[in-house]
């Protein structure tokens, strides 16, 4: 991730409809599991996932993030259980946890079945594994070049490589589908200006007006809830909702 673009994240990640609507919708997708579970969130950026989570009632939670910023923003926001640590080499003790979180990690990983095997590690035996990824191909724009991206993800391609790394896929889905229309023509009608002279350092990711935050926050809300009992074929996102096997 670029640097200026880094900075941009954790300014906005607290309060942008985007994160909000994500972070409420991994709440949904761990709302199952006892209040005691251990939980990593790998790739925390500035805590706002951990304070979900605890907010939720979850008492034992832990993040790691490769950015010193990061895990700085973490800390004056009084979240010790933080470490700058790769992704991709994890050094928890084998079976730490009872669930990983991994939102908008993998697609930053050149060996994401490297990563997975690492996330596998921690796990405890039949632990939870969540991970969302950017969706498509056909949506790669200067926003993921910004980003670092290494690429977007095919719904199919990505249940595989999870499955191939040790874990039972219990779901997969796309998520973001309210504004995956307009998000989508967005994308494939803008010009395209990287190069020498590009200066967007924002990508896609803008503040936008309270009440226009406001609408298309509760939009994904409500997307949340029927997502809570169905899947989606498409979306600008995937997730996949996994366990590891003994």
């Amino acid at each position: 991730m670029q640097e200026d673009f880094s900075v941009k994240y954790l300014d906005l990640e607290d309060r942008h409809w985007w994160f909000a609507g994500r972070r409420d919708m991994v709440l949904r997708l761990v709302d199952d599991l006892p209040k005691e579970s251990c939980i990593l969130d790998v790739g925390c950026s500035g805590g706002a996932m951990l304070l979900a989570l605890l907010g939720k009632g979850f008492r034992d939670v832990a993040g790691v993030d490769i950015s010193v910023g990061a895990i700085e923003s973490c800390r004056n926001k009084g979240l010790k259980n933080t470490t700058v640590m790769d992704a991709q080499e994890l050094t928890f003790a084998d079976g730490s946890f009872d669930a990983v979180i991994a939102s908008d990690i993998l697609e930053h990983l050149a060996d994401p079945a490297r990563a997975l095997a690492s996330w596998r590690r921690v796990l405890k035996p039949g632990g939870k594994l969540l991970v969302f990824v950017p969706a498509y191909t056909f949506l790669w724009s200067d926003h993921d070049v910004i980003n670092c991206h290494q690429k977007r993800y095919e719904k199919k391609d990505f249940a595989d490589i999870v499955r191939q790394a040790g874990f039972e896929v219990q779901r997969t889905s796309g998520w973001d589908v309210v504004l995956f229309v307009p998000i989508a023509l967005m994308v494939l009608l803008r010009p395209r200006k990287t190069g020498a002279g590009y200066s967007d350092k924002a990508g896609n990711l803008h503040a936008v007006p309270g009440w226009l935050n406001g609408i298309l926050t509760r939009l994904l809300l409500l997307e949340n809830m029927a997502l809570s009992h169905m899947n989606a074929p498409a979306g600008i996102s995937f997730f996949v909702v996994a366990s590891k096997k003994d």
